[in-house]
């Protein structure tokens, strides 16, 4: 059945879905009007927002770009980001860099010596010590330290022995002067031998021929024969170079006492200098290199005297203008007039000549063995297997090169060199004999704290005696 629907009433004929439809828009108008006015507001909420947003962009870049260090950033590309990758901190030079491969990571393995009777007697307990590394006392000496910081130019030199044959050496890839000496010695070209000795490279031509001259020069244009100090021409067969080590107003200061450096005073002076015409406090920080250090020293000191490089080039002098006797002491808890070697020392005729505070080329300050403490350095006596004795005057000795060729210089029948470990020496008697090498001191205590004093027997010849850890401090 069909029903009936309309929106128009039967009997009065008024549209009643209309009018209601009307009065309910009428009465929602205030609430449309609240909503386009929040709307409204969200909008400008919305804008306000992006301009904060637009505004702190605004700061942070005018931020960055009043630092200079925003315009010394560098970027880095590698030809191959297979092989090498790089970063570069601010203010990194700019330029293009050739990269060579001096030498690969490898995995180091130690095994102790075999046990005759390995399936019978139990090893036992004992002590086994590993140290971390920074502790050798031969480390060797990276060309980039070599000349006072500013190091060797990379590149080839030749190399003409006296009998007229020629080899050339090529060092683009060489880290360490000992890398230097390997190459010369492994020529098949020439006849030569290089070693290091006294911070100079000495070169000897073992030819035995006379009617040339021994002759080391550049490649081309190169400064790297002049920059290891052998760039000459010798009518004997030897050259002896130049010194690489020691100290030079372009040194720096963390390369000082073996890598530890210089401290300075929070605040105030950090050592007060007393010369003939009162005491000057000199305030050093800041301080980068061992010319800044000299600057500060003669600034303060004016007329009344001034400071210099030693003789030896290992340490500093303080020269009283007055010719009277010079002192230097820490103010209060500084620690630079001891680290620069200059406290405590006695002057003479007006000269304050300072302890060594480099030990130069593949060696180590006395002063930085057994933790810091040094050495108790006197007169040893060694007697060796054939019953002959020798006394050795270690008194005076920097560095552990210079105990060594002490030793090796006296005419004992003993080699002394450092020790495999790298940490201490090591003694080896050569007399091919058996009998007792005996090792005391004479006055200090410098044997017994290098551990090689006593009695020692031997079964067999040429038996070494290795000397005691020296705990160097790094």
């Amino acid at each position: 059945m069909a029903g009936i629907s309309s929106t128009v009433g039967l009997a009065s004929g008024i549209d009643s879905k209309s009018i209601i439809d009307q009065l309910i828009a009428l009465e929602q108008r205030p609430k449309l009007n609240l909503l386009t006015r929040m709307d409204a507001q969200n909008k400008k909420k919305a804008a306000y927002t992006d301009l904060q947003i637009r505004l702190t962009s605004v700061r942070l870049f005018g931020t960055q770009i009043k630092k200079p260090q925003t315009f010394r950033a560098a970027d880095v590309q590698s030809s191959d980001e297979g092989v090498v990758t790089g970063s570069a901190g601010v203010g990194a030079a700019a330029g293009s860099y050739q990269m060579s491969v001096a030498r690969l990571v490898t995995a180091q393995q130690s095994v102790s010596k075999g046990f005759a009777d390995f399936d019978k007697t139990a090893v036992g307990a004992g002590t086994m010590t590993f140290e971390m590394g920074g502790g050798d006392l031969n480390e060797p000496t990276n060309l980039d330290d070599l000349n006072g910081g500013a190091g060797v130019r990379r590149g080839s030199f030749r190399i003409t022995d006296r009998s007229g044959h020629v080899a050339i050496i090529d060092t683009s890839d060489a880290v360490t002067l000992d890398d230097v000496v390997q190459k010369i010695n492994t020529s098949l070209d020439v006849s030569v031998k290089a070693q290091i000795k006294d911070d100079a490279l000495v070169l000897t031509d073992q030819t035995g021929a006379t009617l040339n001259d021994f002759r080391i020069a550049e490649v081309g244009d190169g400064h790297t024969a002049e920059d290891l100090g052998i760039n000459q021409n010798a009518a004997l067969p030897m050259i002896t170079g130049t010194s690489l080590g020691g100290l030079k107003p372009t040194t720096s200061l963390d390369k000082l006492n073996d890598g530890r450096g210089l401290s300075f005073a929070a605040v105030g002076a950090d050592l007060n200098i007393t010369t003939s015409s009162g005491t000057t406090a000199v305030t050093l920080g800041g301080s980068k290199t061992v010319g800044d250090v000299l600057t500060r020293i003669n600034t303060a000191l004016g007329s009344n005297g001034r400071a210099e490089i030693n003789a030896d080039g290992r340490g500093i002098s303080i020269i009283d203008a007055g010719g009277a006797t010079a002192s230097v002491a820490a103010v209060g808890a500084a620690t630079a007039a001891n680290e620069l070697g200059l406290a405590g020392v006695t002057s003479t005729a007006g000269t304050l000549t300072g302890r060594s505070i480099t030990a130069g080329v593949n060696s180590t300050l006395v002063n930085s063995l057994r933790g810091g403490q040094g050495l108790d350095l006197g007169v040893i006596r060694i007697v060796d297997r054939a019953g002959v004795a020798s006394d050795i005057d270690l008194s005076g000795a920097t560095t552990v090169n210079q105990i060594l060729d002490r030793i090796n210089a006296a005419g004992a029948n003993v080699l002394a060199e450092v020790k495999p470990g790298a940490n201490g020496i090591t003694l080896t008697d050569k007399t091919d004999q058996l009998g007792q090498l005996q090792i005391t001191d004479t006055s200090g205590t410098a044997a017994a704290q290098l551990g090689i004093a006593g009695n020692f027997a031997a079964d067999t010849a040429h038996a070494s005696i290795n000397g005691a850890n020296l705990q160097k401090a790094w």
